[in-house]
């Protein structure tokens, strides 16, 4: 995944700020990235997927990891 470290250090800002990703703010990023609209249903998928501790909140440990995981099992093709 080519873009692993831009996404390590946005998530970085937000825990310097001590803030998490809330499903709002993945939806605006994803708006913000795409320029459409993610279902929500997209957004439960990936917290689903991303929040480890079920908090409702992506830390920046818990996406980076997840996403490292994958690229280092070999699937860093889409």
């Amino acid at each position: 995944m080519d873009c692993l470290s831009d996404i390590d250090a946005a998530l970085g800002m937000y825990n310097a700020a001590g803030t998490s990703i809330t499903p709002a703010e993945l939806n605006e990023a994803c708006k913000t990235v795409t320029g459409s609209s993610v279902s929500s249903h997209l957004v439960d998928v990936l917290f689903t997927i991303f929040d480890e501790n079920n908090d409702g909140e992506l830390s920046r440990k818990e996406f980076v990891h997840v996403l490292k995981s994958r690229n280092s099992c070999g699937l860093q093709k889409s």
